[in-house]
């Protein structure tokens, strides 16, 4: 009977649990009495998920039912299945979703009346991971108390691929409902993946009153977590420590790890709010405050896979506070997924899509050193972010403020900043983004997460402690992608920058103001900017080793600018244009400003910048005109093309230009043209040019060589310029030199012109080659003339410099003049005549040393012969009927200017007696009728026989010369050689002569003053 009796209750079990879906394995009972009723080995499920070897169940049987007084359970085992491939409980995952449903439609607060003393021993929980088998192995027990309650303990320790637990559970059960239980951790470790942690040790515990709701309270600590990514440096904290205190309605986190230069604080406060908790609310509220702080030496910011440079140290605060509410309806929505592990992302999406949040936040940066060498980074950003319907609404409480103390060169030099311009951001860089009017921060994107379409306004202010500042608006629309990166942008990026003082090459421009709106694009791949509308640059002056600065501010015009990256190439190309209506410069040099007029400038940059090469650019730059007014200097269609190096400066170029016209103080000059070449070598550049005519050939080669340090030096070469009648003339190259007819012969020359002009005195020489011309009636012959010249710039010769002229025909013959003087500047410019001669009338006349001042109104010389015949000079001044014999000696001081020749009290004297004879019939004519007295000197001036002869001669500018002839001496024909004394003034033609040696001296002191002038 008692078999019977045993399997028709084995039969009721099985029977009532395959009812409820649940596969039945193995179920005997053992023992059935009165007071005990044993359960041999039990296996529930289709894998045996729910397993023990032996259930023992004291009981007590009366006339009004039986009541199971205490349980005792050997060998309990349970599967489970954590991977999310299978159902948690397996096959018995139904029967368990039953029971739930039950639970909730007929839910009461527990009781623990019905409820007996239970002891498990020898329990084994498997538990299949992503990583293996967890087994977990559990003792304990259920006791009630004496007041109603039921107390419970476990043991349990475990054992998996992730690591291991050794824990104890103690927990109360109220007779009203209320319950607590605790958890103590002696010893942990886990390993999962890339991540571990060594040692885990600490309390859990959670308690809810009768009808409250929940309470937390842990705190944890932990030794030796580590994470071990591929591919990056390993992230290590030595020991932590997690603090939870609270509630649903208040709940308390505080978390610390402490690493080897790796710290992280967090401190979290929040929860729902109390009138939210009950079940079938509209909405849900919830406020969070969070305070964290990281400090770090490079290992978090490479674990989270910052954008580069990422910071290798530094220290991060964020202090946040967030109320936001979820629809009730979307919470239950998620409660019923059967996924358990995308309750948070769901929960997350729920808020997204239809929930209302606001945060109020503060991210402060301190000390933040970056890993390509920038440090002193900080930082504060103030932010609002606003939920609403779906929309998320970000703006500035405040100016977001960033400054870097020193910014790393070689993240310059990867953007294409150039070498000079980097130490004008380096130190001390300052960004702002403005929070006020009238154009605050702000973006809203229309899908909250992730945010498919953004509009963006974002106010930019630049600034370093160098005096480069700018300023920039950012408006348009953005889309990103889920990770938060941007994905798309279209809009307008203006940006005005200033700077107080740029390096430009050699030099420096000063109060630089740039304006450039631009339309920028982004898409995947590909970034472009091009101007909208038109932009200007505005420079206040410049400066440098050239003395060339503005007379007033001036403004270019940008017509075009763009600018193109790719990812594929890994660089950016770009293209300025401006243009500039007009332009004075002024050239600064000796106290004295030399004005230089540009006008219809254009410019333009064309290049591509790779981080690997550099720059690879090209510049352009045209001038419809450059006029110098001091000198009458006029260039017309100017040209300059240039292949720029890495640092865009010109490393090989050309210029032209192909009109230039100048009216240099009297000299102007016809159409000349240039064409050159500019080339980078070493620290500076060669260059190279030629001279010519517009319509005829080469006049002069130019080679000179421009160093980075702001020294120079150009040299100008005429080798061999070709004269004649039937090409070449020197009024080709200036009308001013149209009095130069016929001229034949050559002249070669070379100038030395060294910068700054104190580094080294210019120089250079000047030379003909049997040069001879016709000018103003004036035929000259043979004119050789060799002068080196030891600076340029005033105008000065070595000593004994020599001009050499075969004959001057001015109606009188000049010829062999020889003139030896030296251009000095001391004490005043002027020509030193060490020496000088010419032939004039048979003899040889000497130009006694003298100074002459070209710039003076007249110069006085002293001509002296010893050598003068008294026939020849008698021929040469032509009055009739004069005649003699012997030579004269003497001085004749002169003065020559512009307006004539005067001649000062000039004597000759006879060296020796000598004969002279008047035989002219005017003579007689004249003095007939005058007696015989006059008579009688008459006669003896036909042959006159001389002891003494002089010969004074006398001019003013505006009289003809006077010759006063004195002789003292007799005719023996005559009163028996009677001596006479006779003055007599000689009608002659002296004027012309003195004429010839006036143009004569013209030649050469038109040719010194338009040197003299050229020096001013």
């Amino acid at each position: 009977a008692v078999g019977l009796r045993k399997e028709i209750a084995g039969e009721i079990l099985r029977s009532a649990l395959e009812d409820r879906g649940i596969a039945v394995a193995a179920l005997e009972v053992e023992q059935l009495s009165l007071s005990r009723a044993t359960l041999g080995p039990l296996a529930l499920g289709d894998a045996e998920d729910l397993t023990a070897e032996r259930i023992i169940l004291d009981l007590d049987v009366s006339l009004t039912g039986a009541e199971i007084t205490a349980v005792t359970v050997e060998g309990p085992g349970l599967s489970v299945d954590l991977t999310g491939q299978r159902p948690l409980f397996g096959s018995l995952q139904a029967a368990v979703d039953a029971l739930r449903a039950q639970d909730t439609g007929t839910r009461a607060e527990p009781t623990t009346a019905a409820v007996p003393p239970v002891t498990l021993s020898g329990g084994r929980v498997v538990a299949m991971t992503p990583q293996g088998p967890m087994e977990v192995s559990l003792d304990g027990g259920l006791e009630r108390q004496t007041d109603g309650s039921l107390a419970a303990t476990l043991a349990a320790r475990a054992d998996s691929p992730l690591g291991r637990l050794a824990a104890s559970l103690q927990g109360r059960l109220g007779s009203a409902g209320d319950f607590a239980a605790r958890a103590q951790i002696d010893e942990g470790e886990f390993r999962w993946q890339d991540f571990g942690i060594g040692q885990i040790a600490g309390t859990l515990a959670v308690a809810r009153p009768a009808g409250g709701t929940p309470r937390l309270n842990s705190n944890l600590a932990f030794q030796d977590l580590v994470y071990r990514p591929q591919g990056r440096p390993p992230l290590a904290f030595l020991q932590g420590r997690l603090e939870a205190r609270g509630d649903l309605s208040g709940l308390t986190l505080s978390a610390r790890l402490d690493g080897e230069g790796e710290t992280i604080v967090l401190d979290l406060d929040g929860g729902l709010e109390a009138a939210d908790l009950s079940e079938g609310s509209a909405s849900r509220e919830f406020a969070v405050s969070l305070a964290a702080e990281i400090g770090t030496q490079g290992a978090l910011p490479g674990l989270l896979k910052l954008p580069e440079p990422a910071p290798k140290q530094g220290a991060l605060t964020f202090i946040a506070d967030l109320r936001a509410d979820v629809p009730g309806s979307a919470l239950q929505a998620q409660d019923r997924s059967n996924s358990w592990q995308d309750a948070v992302p769901a929960a997350f999406a729920a808020l997204m899509e239809s929930g209302n949040a606001l945060l109020h936040g503060d991210l402060i940066l301190a000390d933040v050193a970056l890993a390509d060498g920038s440090s002193g980074l900080s930082a504060h950003i103030p932010l609002i972010a606003d939920l609403q319907g779906g929309r998320v609404s970000l703006r500035l409480t405040d100016d977001m403020e960033l400054r870097i103390e020193s910014l790393a060169e070689q993240t310059l030099a990867s953007l294409g900043i150039l070498r000079e311009h980097r130490p004008l951001l380096q130190s001390g860089f300052s960004l702002s983004v403005s929070a006020s009017q009238p154009r605050p921060a702000s973006a809203t994107m229309t899908a909250a997460w992730p945010p498919e379409d953004a509009q963006i306004t974002l106010p930019l202010r630049f600034s370093s402690d160098q005096g480069v500042s700018a300023e920039a608006v950012v408006l348009g629309r953005a889309s990103l992608a889920s990770n938060g990166l941007l994905r798309r942008f279209s809009g307008t990026l203006s940006t005005a920058l200033t700077a107080e003082r740029l390096a430009v090459a050699a030099g420096e421009a000063r109060g630089l103001a740039v304006s450039l709106p631009l339309r920028v694009d982004f898409r995947p791949g590909t970034l472009e900017a091009s101007l909208d509308g038109s932009g200007s640059i505005a420079l206040r002056q410049v400066a440098g080793a050239l003395p060339l600065r503005f007379r007033e501010p001036t403004a270019l015009t940008i017509t075009q600018a763009r600018v193109r990256w790719t990812e594929e190439d890994a660089a950016y190309s770009y293209r300025l244009q401006a243009r500039d209506p007009s332009a004075i410069l002024e050239l600064v040099t000796g106290g004295e400003r030399l004005e230089i007029g540009l006008n219809d400038g254009a410019f333009t940059l064309d290049g591509r910048f790779a981080v690997d090469q550099g720059h690879d650019a090209a510049a352009a730059a045209r001038f419809g005109r450059i006029a110098i007014p001091a000198y009458g200097v006029t260039a017309a269609e100017i040209t300059a093309e240039s292949d720029l190096d890495q640092d865009l400066l010109p490393a090989l170029g050309r210029f032209s230009i192909a009109s230039l016209t100048a009216d240099l103080t009297n000299l102007p000059l016809e159409a000349i043209t240039l064409d050159g070449e500019l080339q980078r070598a070493g620290a500076g550049f060669d260059l190279t040019a030629i001279i010519g005519l517009a319509d005829g050939p080469p006049l002069a080669k130019l080679a000179g060589r421009y160093d980075d340090a702001g020294t120079g030096t150009a040299r100008v070469v005429l080798d061999g310029l070709q004269f004649s009648p039937d090409s070449l003339q020197p009024s080709d190259i200036s009308p001013a030199l149209s009095d130069l007819e016929e001229v034949e012969g050559r002249l070669f020359g070379d100038a030395t012109l060294h910068w700054p002009m104190e580094r080294s005195p210019s120089g250079g020489r000047l030379r003909t080659e049997n040069l001879s011309f016709r000018s103003q009636g004036v035929a000259v012959r043979g004119l050789a003339l060799d002068l080196e010249l030891d600076s340029l710039m005033p105008l000065a010769s070595k000593p004994d410099q020599r001009l050499r002229i075969g004959g001057i025909d001015a109606g009188a013959p000049i010829t062999e003049i020889d003139l030896g003087f030296r251009l000095t500047q001391q004490p005043e410019p002027g020509v030193d005549l060490s020496e000088g001669s010419f032939r004039l009338g048979g003899a040889v006349w000497r130009i006694e040393p003298t100074r002459l001042d070209p710039a003076a109104a007249e110069n006085a010389i002293a001509l002296a012969t010893e050598t003068l015949d008294l026939a020849t000079f008698f021929a040469l001044i032509e009055v009739e009927g004069l005649s003699g014999s012997g030579i004269l000696v003497g001085r004749i001081p002169i003065r020559v200017g512009e307006a004539g020749i005067v001649i000062d009290n000039g004597k000759l004297e006879a060296q020796a007696p000598g004969r002279l004879s008047i035989r002219s019939q005017a003579l007689v004519s004249a003095l007939s009728g005058g007696g015989e007295t006059v008579e009688l000197a008459i006669r003896a001036l036909e042959d006159f026989r001389y002891d003494r002869l002089s010969v004074t001669v006398n001019k003013t500018l505006t009289n003809d010369a006077q010759i006063l002839l004195s002789i003292l001496g007799q005719n023996p024909a005559v009163l028996d050689g009677q001596p006479f004394q006779f003055n007599i003034n000689l009608e002659s033609n002296l004027t012309s002569v003195l004429e010839a040696v006036r143009q004569g001296f013209s030649l050469s002191d038109d040719a010194l003053r338009r040197a003299w002038r050229l020096r001013q």
